[in-house]
């Protein structure tokens, strides 16, 4: 996993307008959660995340 500082990087969709909006939407406030299934961590050899748990969201220029 891909950190910034402290806290791992969280990246939505793929970069381009997709990502910019939503991470416009996080900014507001309007998105304020997100789901996956069980298997895309298993197979990104990624933990589980945690409630509580922050993470630095970067958009379509890091």
């Amino acid at each position: 996993m891909t950190t910034h500082g402290e806290f791992p990087i969280a990246e939505f969709g793929f970069p381009g307008p997709l990502r910019d909006r939503l991470v416009a939407a996080i900014l507001v406030g309007t998105k304020t959660s997100t789901s996956s299934t069980l298997v895309e961590y298993s197979i990104e050899d990624e933990p589980l995340p945690v409630i509580g748990n922050k993470q630095t969201v970067v958009d379509s220029n890091n």
